[in-house]
């Protein structure tokens, strides 16, 4: 397993469109993907778990990738979580 925080850099928040970016990106990995934030963590493939983290900009979160694609595929995710309001 891969983990590292990061800070969420999107201005208007994680909303619907950055969150429904995110997900496709997740669904098309084998890895299990995790985000944890303010005592919360939830499956990065679910809509509504990503929702009910009500995540902002600004706020420092823990993904983690676990799967036999994580090493190739947790840059991608870093990059998309340092960059999804952009």
């Amino acid at each position: 397993m891969i983990s590292q925080e990061v800070a969420i850099c999107t201005p208007k928040g994680f909303k619907v469109r950055p969150v429904t970016k995110y997900i496709k990106t997740c669904r098309s990995m084998k890895s299990e993907i995790t985000l944890s934030c303010k005592g919360k963590s939830c499956d990065s493939k679910s809509p509504s778990g990503l929702m009910s983290l009500a995540l902002e900009n600004g706020d420092i979160v823990t993904l983690s990738v676990n799967g036999t694609d994580a090493e190739k595929n947790f840059p991608i995710l870093l990059d998309l979580l340092q960059k999804v309001g952009q």
